[in-house]
């Protein structure tokens, strides 16, 4: 990142402080996450790049809704939501939405949360991308459990962890949420079922 800007390089410098901010959020550092997905916004609007802008603001969202600032989250989930619209970009809007959809699930709003979810799982389906699609599968299940269809819940927590092993990857996106989900769930139907 600090060779990107010494050597002029923006774009490069972006994505490094953005990729810092995502290596931060995922270890749990939500200061550092903020930090550095600020950062990424700044040098991402400086020059021009509203993809970027958008994703860091995404993943802003995120800390966010980690925090417990439910209207904070939202308010960035919606925004990049609109930039990624704007610029025609449809990855990662899959990731601001299930932002959006959590935000609506946590008010009560189960009708918001699915639609937020389902147009998330539309999307990360149309990119082939294994963690958006694992990670939206897992928030459906978060919807299953709140409207308590326990069974469902667990099929589509078994479903999401057979596409994120396939893919690879070891976390999702809202990881804790997840984990919450998936806690759950395994209390709810009983250690032999889960």
């Amino acid at each position: 990142e600090r060779l990107a800007h010494a050597v002029g390089d923006p774009d490069t410098e972006v994505i490094a402080a953005a990729v810092s901010g995502s290596v931060a959020k995922y270890g749990d550092d939500d200061a550092a996450a903020e930090a550095a997905c600020a950062h990424a916004v700044e040098v991402a609007r400086a020059a021009g790049n509203l993809h970027w802008v958008a994703n860091s603001i995404t993943n802003l969202a995120e800390v966010a809704y980690r925090r417990g600032d439910l209207a904070l989250a939202e308010e960035r989930a919606r925004e990049a939501l609109t930039i990624f619209r704007a610029v025609g970009s449809i990855f990662p809007r899959h990731h601001a939405l299930s932002t959006l959809g959590y935000v609506a699930l946590d008010h009560g709003q189960t009708a918001a949360a699915l639609a937020a979810f389902a147009e998330g799982l539309e999307v990360a389906t149309e990119l082939g991308e294994g963690r958006g699609i694992a990670s939206l599968l897992a928030a459906h299940a978060a919807v299953a459990l709140v409207v308590g269809e326990h069974d469902r819940a667990l099929r589509l927590l078994g479903a999401a962890e057979a596409v994120r092993e396939k893919a690879g990857h070891m976390v999702l996106l809202h990881q804790f949420r997840h984990a919450q989900t998936t806690g759950a769930v395994r209390e709810a139907v009983g250690e032999t079922a889960f």
